[in-house]
C-alpha cells in the first residue's frame, strides 16, 4: 500500500452510466461506425429525463477499439473517450481536459484464437426479487446501414405483477461482431442504441494507443471488486 504521502489517483470527472457498446473486439473485421443512444428514465414525480449520445467506434484488424461519446451532462458538455487492448490487457478512459489516462487492467485472452462474444444480462427487471418468466422469439432479417442482421427478442414477466414487463432486442451480426441495433425498455427506463454510419475501414492506428502527453493512472484490475 502506498504512504501517506502518496498522491491518491484522480478519477474521472463524471463517473458514466454503463454504456452499451455495439461492436465486439475481434480481430481481421476493422471498421469504423457511427451510432446514437438514446436513454430515457422515469422519474419518481412521473416526469422524464432524456439523455442523447452521439458515439463513434473504431475497430482495427488487431481487435483494438476506441470508443468516443458525446454526452450532454448537467454541467456542461464532456467527451467519453474509452480505448481497449486485450492483447496487452488494459483499458484506458481519456480525459481530454487534464490529459490524464485512467488505466485498468482487463483479462487477455485465454486461448490464442479464441473469439469473445455477445453477454446479455437479463434486462431491466433482472435486479427484481420475485419468479419470473422468460420469453424469446426469432424478429427474422433486416439491413442496417447495409449490413444483414439478425434479430431477437426478448420478453421478462413477473408473476403476479403484470404491469411489470421487461423487454429486450438485439438485431446482430456474428460475422461482423456487431449489433446493428439494440433496445431496452421495463417500468421506468428505455433505451435504444442505433448505427448511423458503418465503413468496412482501417481505422488509424494512432487512435488506439494512450497519446504521449497524457499522464498515466493505474486503477488496478477490473473486476467485482473493483
Amino acid at each position: 500500500m502506498a504512504g501517506a504521502s502518496a498522491k491518491e489517483p484522480e478519477t474521472p470527472k463524471h463517473p458514466a452510466r454503463t454504456f452499451s457498446n455495439l461492436a465486439l473486439p475481434i480481430a481481421d473485421v476493422p471498421l469504423v461506425l457511427e451510432s446514437i443512444d438514446e436513454y430515457t428514465t422515469t422519474l419518481p414525480d412521473g416526469a422524464s429525463k432524456r439523455e442523447v449520445t452521439a458515439v463513434k467506434t473504431y475497430r482495427d484488424s488487431a481487435g483494438r477499439m476506441r470508443i468516443e461519446r458525446d454526452i450532454d451532462y448537467p454541467d456542461g458538455p464532456s467527451s467519453l473517450i474509452q480505448i481497449f487492448d486485450h492483447q496487452k490487457g488494459f483499458m484506458a478512459l481519456l480525459d481530454t481536459e487534464s490529459k490524464i489516462a485512467h488505466r485498468v487492467t482487463i483479462p487477455k485472452p485465454e486461448l490464442p484464437g479464441a473469439q469473445p462474444r455477445f453477454i446479455f444480462l437479463g434486462g431491466p427487471l433482472v435486479a427484481l426479487a420475485g419468479e419470473k418468466k422468460f420469453n424469446s422469439e426469432s424478429l427474422g432479417s433486416q439491413t442496417i446501414a447495409g449490413a444483414e442482421f439478425e434479430g431477437h427478442r426478448f420478453t421478462t414477466t413477473m408473476e403476479g405483477e403484470s404491469s411489470l414487463v421487461g423487454i429486450q432486442e438485439h438485431w446482430m451480426s456474428r460475422e461482423l461482431g456487431l449489433i446493428g441495433f439494440m433496445s431496452s425498455s421495463g417500468p421506468d427506463i428505455a433505451e435504444t442504441v442505433r448505427i448511423q454510419r458503418l465503413e468496412r475501414t482501417e481505422p488509424d492506428p494512432a487512435l488506439f494507443v494512450i497519446p504521449g502527453d497524457y499522464s498515466v493512472q493505474d486503477l488496478g484490475h477490473f473486476g467485482p471488486d473493483l
